[in-house]
């Protein structure tokens, strides 16, 4: 079984790849001068890995959600 700590350290952990990521677009004024790899990588985190996240996430309170209501 995978430790607490380390379920919150790659959540946070792809929180934390994002917000650089946004970071980063966000201080580069001027569209042109977007470096088109953090476009790139904003874009994997958002569309591959963040439905995931959530997916994964979703599941584990569904279930947690399920089992309350079955001790009650």
């Amino acid at each position: 079984m995978i430790p607490r700590e380390e379920h919150l350290k790659q959540v946070n952990r792809f929180h934390d790849m994002l917000e650089k990521v946004d970071k980063g677009i966000e201080e580069q004024t001027k569209i042109g001068e977007r470096d088109f790899n953090l476009l790139r990588q904003y874009f994997e985190l958002t569309s591959k890995v963040w439905p995931v996240v959530d997916n994964s996430i979703e599941q584990i309170k569904d279930r947690l959600d399920e089992f309350e209501r079955q001790r009650v």
